[in-house]
């Protein structure tokens, strides 16, 4: 039985959300793990927000693929790993070169899938993207007119 490890990154000011909460994404990572057969040997989570973008559990996660201790990592979906699809492209490309199997809650996709599947994957990730940066927009707005209240 393969080994994998479960990457969960919790944003503090969206973690009421059911997506966002730590539990519900590792649940579902767990599911997904007994379907493809994998043993889920250890469960990380990072807690940031979109402005303190520290992810020291992903950065060991990197440096651990490096040293060929990681074989797949399951995660909820690519906005976990990456703030952009650039950079999601970036993370994916190194962890393939060190021979790690990405695969996500949100597609049940990996690495060995077809055209379809990785078309499939790069729509879900600018989606993803696309509904980051108006949450975002919203937090700043939100902030503004706290700041404006108190004028």
């Amino acid at each position: 039985m393969k080994k994998c490890i479960i990457y969960v990154s919790v944003d503090k000011s969206r973690e009421i959300d059911m997506n966002e909460c730590p539990y519900c994404q590792v649940s579902r990572l767990r599911k997904i793990a007994r379907k493809k057969n994998l043993k889920v040997d250890l469960v990380r989570t990072d807690y940031c927000s979109k402005i303190d973008q520290e992810k020291p559990i992903f950065n060991q996660l990197l440096r651990d693929a490096a040293n060929g201790k990681i074989q797949t990592i399951l995660v909820q979906d690519y906005t976990r790993m990456a703030r952009s699809v650039s950079e999601w492209l970036v993370i994916k490309q190194y962890f393939k070169k060190q021979g790690v199997q990405i695969i996500t809650a949100e597609t049940e996709a990996d690495d060995s899938i077809g055209v379809h599947g990785k078309l499939a994957e790069e729509m879900f990730s600018i989606v993803n993207q696309y509904d980051n940066e108006l949450h975002s927009k919203r937090i700043k707005r939100g902030l503004r007119q706290k700041k404006l209240k108190r004028l």
